[in-house]
Parts: structure tokens; sequence; C-alpha cells
């Protein structure tokens, strides 16, 4: 899938798909939020360089900055439209093109809802570039669809930016980042509850290892 041919309609194509994730909310920022959310209670350190990695037109940059307010936040992504929207919403945002990338260090490598979009031979690839981009103790923090929730196996296959979709489980992820140079620090399910239910996410802590969340996450360290 060509990502350039969808940046200028990204936000009004995802509200036309409102119909399909209105169980969990009729706000898109409420996904956003959500995981940022999780991000910020899950790591322990104060990171000063930050990468959006796959940022798209980054939408969840707004939620890093809230985060980590006193972090330089960078952005990357292969689509050059994307990252022109981007340079033009998010001026304080350090745009770096993708081919440029490993010319930076970074503490945090935020990276959600990317690897189901990268074939499956080149995965374990993007992931030793990951790790090179990071600096001596850096935080790699992965958002993926969980193949075994039926309710995310419907929206990503009613969802016009994910037809090229191949979902990786929870284990297959852990299995390519155990291969590299990492620990895994905390790998979770999450996204168990729709808006309506949000005061329980604090449950989530307790029952992330059930298999039934719409999303998981993995925070690694580079050792």
């Amino acid at each position: 899938m060509n990502f350039n041919d969808y940046a200028d309609s990204y936000n009004s194509d995802l509200t036309d798909q409102k119909a399909i994730y209105k169980f969990f909310t009729s706000k898109r920022d409420y996904f956003l939020e959500y995981k940022t959310d999780i991000l910020a209670r899950n790591i322990k350190t104060s990171p000063q360089n930050i990468l959006d990695f796959g940022c798209g037109v980054g939408l969840c940059l707004p939620y890093l900055k809230n985060i980590f307010p006193r972090g330089k936040i960078s952005a990357t992504d292969i689509s050059e439209s994307g990252l022109s929207i981007v340079s033009n919403l998010h001026p304080d945002v350090n745009v770096i093109p993708d081919h440029q990338l490993s010319n930076n260090l970074f503490d945090l490598i935020f990276c959600s809802g990317v690897f189901h979009h990268i074939p499956i031979e080149e995965r374990l690839v993007v992931l030793r570039r990951l790790n090179g981009c990071l600096s001596s103790k850096g935080i790699l923090c992965i958002f993926e669809h969980n193949p075994y929730n039926p309710i995310t196996q419907k929206m990503v296959s009613s969802c016009i930016f994910d037809q090229d979709a191949q979902l990786i489980s929870r284990n297959n992820m852990e299995k390519m980042i155990n291969i590299l140079p990492f620990e895994i620090l905390t790998s979770k399910y999450s996204l168990f509850f729709p808006e309506i239910f949000s005061r329980w996410r604090t449950i989530e802590q307790h029952i992330g290892w059930i298999p039934f969340g719409g999303q998981y996450f993995i925070l690694a360290e580079k050792t």
C-alpha cells in the first residue's frame, strides 16, 4: 500500500470508519490517549530524545508531547506526504526522512500499529534497524493489534488502511525481539474496555496476561 495516497484524507477517512469501531468509542482520540497513557504508566525512565516511528500524519504526537514535555520529539515515516503534514501541523517536532533515520540515536522509540504493515520477511530487519537507533539502555515501545480478538479482526478487515495487513501475535513479536540485543521489560494485552467503561482501565495491569485485549504492547530495553 502507498500511504502517500491517503495522507491528505487520513483524518476524514478515519471518520468514515467510525461505525466499525463504535463498539469501543465514538471518539478517535480515545485510542491515541489510551496507548500513550499505557506508555506513561509503564516507562520507568525520563527519555530526552523520543521518536515516533511510523508516525503517519502525526496523530500520536500531541499525546507524546504531553507525557514528555521536556523531551525532544522526532517523527519519521515512509510516507513523504505524511511527513509534510506533520511538519505543517507540528513545527516543534523534528521530522526525519526515513533514509536519514540511521544518523540519529533515541532514548525511546514509540511504534504504534506499524508492524502489521511490514512484510513478514522484513520485520526482523526493521527491528534490527530500530535497535541500532537506540541509545544505551534505550526503550522500544511497540503497540500491535491482537489477532486473537474477533473485534480487532473485524476492524482490521474493514479498514481501508489495513488492506495489506498481516497481524502478528504477541508471542511471535516477542520471539523476534529476543533474537536481537533486547531485554523485554513488559509485555501485556491491552484495550480490554470500551470508552463507556474507561474507569475500569486500571484493572488492565492485573489482567494483561489474558489474550482477549484488542491490542498488546511490549516494552524492550536495548542491551
